[in-house]
């Protein structure tokens, strides 16, 4: 998204929100101004007859497929209908898996060649951040585990918490979890940290010196 290959002659990147879908009309108005070859969204939004050839991003299909089980949590993200419209709308869908093409090509109804599968590569990370500098920061004075997710449904952290009820009482006493990520604190049966907004260092430091990754989610 940050264009940091792309010589300025051929990409223009937009000070637009988050959702460019939020302000189509804007949208159309600058695309016109501009007349750029092609509009890229890294998101799944297109507006309504679009002046150029576009392409855009579709990574999963996590709201259409929870939407039914958890209404609310989902209901500001694209429903089935609003996905397939983009997706049509599009000279081309940018997915991220072959997973998620056949979701696509399954609920959707399109031809497998209306999307190319690009894999998610990997940021410029920072240097490790010292071990004793993590430790003192987060109050890692005992072996742990990092559990990784947000607090959207389909992570199963609530599922996660739910399980850790059945261990053994010497055992909850001895475990550490580190929470990381956009995960609200929570009454648990087990000690546990909740971090967000990681440095870079910190969390790759954080993540070489835990036991294991918890990843309890029901669907990526």
């Amino acid at each position: 998204e940050d264009g940091h290959d792309l010589p300025p002659e051929v990409h223009h990147p937009l000070d637009l929100p988050r959702r460019p879908g939020d302000d189509y009309l804007s949208l159309r108005r600058l695309m016109m101004s501009r007349r750029p070859a092609l509009y890229f969204s890294p998101t799944p939004d297109i507006p309504p007859f679009f002046p150029m050839p576009a392409v855009n991003t579709i990574h999963d299909l996590i709201p259409v497929f929870f939407r039914p089980r958890f209404p609310s949590a989902y209901q500001a993200l694209p429903n089935l209908a609003q996905t397939k419209f983009f997706a049509e709308s599009a000279d081309k869908v940018v997915t991220v898996s072959r997973t998620t093409r056949q979701d696509l090509v399954q609920r959707l109804g399109l031809a497998p060649s209306a999307f190319a599968i690009v894999s998610r590569g990997v940021s410029f990370l920072s240097p490790p951040a010292p071990w004793a500098a993590v430790k003192k920061k987060y109050a890692l004075d005992a072996p742990y585990f990092v559990v990784s997710g947000n607090d959207f449904p389909h992570k199963n952290i609530d599922g996660f918490i739910r399980s850790l009820r059945h261990l053994e009482p010497a055992l909850r006493r001895r475990l550490l979890l580190v929470f990381a990520g956009r995960i609200s604190p929570r009454l648990l049966p087990v000690r546990a940290r909740f971090v967000s907004d990681l440095p870079d260092g910190d969390w790759i430091t954080l993540l070489t010196h835990a036991r294991a990754l918890v990843h309890p989610s029901l669907y990526e």
